[in-house]
């Protein structure tokens, strides 16, 4: 089976990728002083788009931007067009092509190119022509996406893929190939001793949560070439192109990882050079680049006042609901304690509009007003600098746009049309409008996902999830007891993730 014809018999899953949303590959590009475009208004290329689910939640939250997606499998392409009509979508469009016949010319020119889950997967030649549509279609401030199996870490994994690839070397079926190349590793996990069986149990352990389909792709494939750092740089370096950021939740290097690289490098070297050991040092298995054109003026270590470019947002609640209070608990129980007072005002007032965000000026104003007094220039410049470490630490979440969403709870709750279809079809992961993910727990979430269609009140929601889902007999009357609190605890986690239009 070849590589084109493998998508058209087995087609790659419908899945989001979050680091590949325009509203995060701008923020992170202006973070650096970039003056990237706004996501709100941008035109973005997906290389090997497969059914297009990524680009069309990125298109169903940016109705005034442009997407364009190309891929080979004729499914493909076909799945895509079928899901943006169902949908009404009409800001994107497919193209079925090999990106060996595209002429970047004729293509226009893009704020925003996405090649995820590519560039390790497709021969030499597939590579460097993909490199040309980058360096021939980004616009000047603008920003690619690629993404690779990366070494050291892809060693070991490659172990898997070999010993997988071996036990199942006689079995056509390509989803039985999978399950059975699986289960070899549940054998030798059972089987091992000490660390051996330490990396064949988590390797079948991060397996068994993935798409079959998607790993018939990847660990499967007939071309799946990992890379170090330093070579994809310089293939960039080739094409004009440069590394900018992992993308990726910003946080601080270890101090005693760091302290090793500081010893190490030359004098000088670029930021290149330190990742490259950093790969070394944390094993990396995978990379999620940002690029751009060579040449642009970075900033590598960013002024406070760079968050007024910005709408922040942030899940941290005031410990124990204690207003004031400068401890703060994160949407995953993470704990924060905050001692400058404008800051903690700013946390509270962020943690109570969650998942919505505001602009740093508005921030400023109703954190000040919580005070009860108008803050100071000195406390303004403490908050932006707070804010800017929280950022850097993963804690809290810049943003270079706002949807329109709310938090409340309709009467007739209404989920938008995106997430009712993606529950529909199965998706294991969920888009919002803004601009997140979220993985529904179980099966009744689910199916509340496609009947919160604005035909039903939540009491009527109630009676047909009493209807619809399937208990254990000596569970039902428990379930039916507290199902009502379940659906009103639900549907206000779903407005608070943006999930209503």
């Amino acid at each position: 089976m070849s590589e084109s014809f493998s998508y058209d018999v087995v087609p790659y899953p419908g899945l989001l990728f979050g680091q590949t949303h325009p509203d995060l590959m701008s923020t992170l590009a202006t973070y650096l002083g970039i003056a990237a475009a706004d996501p709100a208004r941008c035109r973005v290329l997906e290389l090997g788009c497969g059914d297009g689910s990524n680009l069309l939640a990125f298109a169903a939250a940016l109705p005034h931007s442009e997407f364009i997606g190309v891929d080979l499998a004729d499914l493909h392409i076909a799945l895509a067009t079928q899901y943006a009509a169902e949908m009404e979508v009409n800001n994107l469009s497919f193209r079925q092509q090999d990106i060996l016949d595209l002429d970047p010319s004729t293509l226009g020119e893009f704020d925003f190119i996405i090649a995820h889950g590519f560039y390790s997967w497709v021969p030499a030649g597939v590579r460097e022509k993909a490199l040309e549509i980058y360096a021939g279609c980004l616009a000047p401030n603008g920003i690619g996406f690629l993404s690779f199996n990366a070494y050291p870490g892809y060693k070991v994994w490659e172990m898997f893929c070999d010993m997988m690839r071996f036990h199942t070397a006689d079995t056509p079926d390509p989803m039985e190939k999978v399950s059975s190349g699986i289960d070899i590793l549940r054998k030798a996990g059972a089987a091992a001793a000490g660390m051996n069986q330490f990396l064949f149990q988590s390797a079948f352990r991060s397996l068994s949560e993935r798409h079959p389909q998607n790993i018939f792709h990847a660990e499967f494939a007939p071309i799946n070439q990992p890379f170090y750092l330093h070579e994809v740089v310089d293939h960039l370096k080739a094409h004009g192109l440069r590394f900018l950021i992992e993308s990726a939740p910003l946080s601080p290097a270890n101090p005693s990882v760091s302290a090793v690289i500081d010893s190490v490098i030359p004098a000088g070297a670029g930021i290149e050079t330190r990742e490259q050991y950093l790969d070394f040092i944390e094993c990396r298995s995978f990379r999620n680049l940002l690029i751009c054109r060579d040449g642009l003026h970075l900033q590598r270590e960013p002024a406070n006042d760079i968050v007024q470019a910005f709408y922040i947002a942030s899940g941290f609640q005031p410990a124990a609901g204690a207003e004031g209070s400068s401890l703060f608990r994160g949407p995953n129980e993470e704990s924060l304690e905050m001692a400058h007072p404008l800051t903690a005002a700013a946390l509270s007032v962020l943690g109570a509009i969650w998942s919505r965000s505001l602009p740093f000026d508005a921030l400023v104003g109703q954190a000040g007003s919580q005070l009860g007094e108008k803050p100071s220039a000195e406390d303004i410049s403490q908050l932006a600098e707070n804010l800017l470490y929280l950022f850097e630490a993963g804690q809290i979440e810049f943003h270079r746009f706002q949807t329109d969403f709310t938090t409340a709870v309709p009467k007739r709750p209404r989920l938008c049309k995106l997430a009712r279809l993606q529950g529909a079809k199965g998706y294991r992961s969920i888009s919002t409008l803004g601009g997140f993910t979220f993985t529904p727990d179980d099966d009744l979430v689910r199916l509340l996902l496609m009947l919160a269609d604005g035909t039903r009140t939540s009491e009527e929601l109630i009676s047909e999830l009493r209807m619809r889902v399937q208990v254990p007999e000596e569970r039902k009357a428990e379930f039916a007891v507290k199902l009502p609190e379940i659906v009103d605890t639900t549907l206000s986690q779903l407005a608070a993730r943006g999930l209503f239009a």
